[in-house]
């Protein structure tokens, strides 16, 4: 909600053919993929400068670097993100990474213990790949090859959920 806020608030003030109401509208109903289309729609380029400059690199908590620990020394463990930003694959350099465009490769490397992170958004280095507005979440749920892999590597693993709500 605070990515879509500041976003909403930026696009406010700089683009003159942002659609304010119906972003705001949107934006008080937490319909977040709809403001980000508001936003790509009202000026792409300036959309994804946005995107890139709040998921760069940050420091990281000492919570979240225990947790990378922890992750890293556990065998056999793969990592599914909806993460766009690059903090899991610069930090777990032994996983292998997989894009949400080659998730099939994932089921062979569950079968073969080799660990990876699979991007499911999308990374911030390919910041187009990200997937936030309604257009990028239509695409991404019309891919039967990722949907199929999803479903598969989500009934045949072990999965925990970490740091999300109910709502997702």
């Amino acid at each position: 909600m605070d990515l879509a806020s500041r976003f909403h608030g930026t696009f406010l003030r700089a683009e003159s053919d942002y659609n304010r109401v119906e972003a705001a509208k949107e934006l008080s109903q937490g319909n977040l993929p709809a403001v980000f289309q508001q936003c790509h729609d009202a000026n792409s380029q300036r959309y994804f400068s946005l995107l890139v400059e709040a998921l760069g690199t940050r420091p990281m908590k000492p919570v979240y670097e225990r947790f990378l620990a922890a992750l890293g020394q556990l065998e056999a463990t793969s990592i599914l993100t909806t993460n766009a930003d690059e903090t899991l694959e610069r930090s777990l350099s032994q996983f292998e990474l997989l894009q949400h465009s080659d998730l099939a490769r994932g089921i062979s490397l569950v079968g073969s213990k080799t660990r990876f992170i699979g991007k499911l958004h999308g990374s911030i280095s390919s910041v187009q790949s990200a997937v936030f507005t309604t257009q990028d979440y239509d695409t991404l749920m019309r891919d039967g090859t990722f949907i199929e892999v999803l479903r598969s590597l989500l009934t045949t693993c072990s999965v925990v959920f970490i740091g999300y709500s109910l709502r997702d």
